[in-house]
């Protein structure tokens, strides 16, 4: 996993969701860490959601189209773990 790629989808994901009340979509996601200047290779974005998933620090659900999951992930967040947002208390 790339831990540089994980920090920075964390840190956007978490700012996004304390801003709206919308899901995010990957591609949001995808167009911030390009911007950022983020490499990105074809499927990371997929196979880290569904890590994050496993670690239940996100949850969501993964959309049924090849292109989406290996450009940008292909996926909508719901839910972050309230202690990866900004002001969180470590435990």
């Amino acid at each position: 996993m790339n831990d540089e790629l994980e920090e920075a989808f964390l840190n956007i994901a978490a700012q996004l969701w304390l801003k709206s009340t919308e899901p995010i979509r990957s591609e949001v996601i995808y167009a911030h860490l390009r911007e950022a200047g983020l490499r990105i290779p074809d499927g990371a974005m997929n196979n880290l959601y569904r890590s994050l998933m496993q670690d239940n620090i996100v949850g969501g659900t993964l959309l049924l189209n090849d292109e989406a999951q290996r450009t940008h992930g292909g996926f909508v967040i719901t839910w972050i773990d309230p202690s990866y947002l900004p002001g969180a208390i470590p435990e």
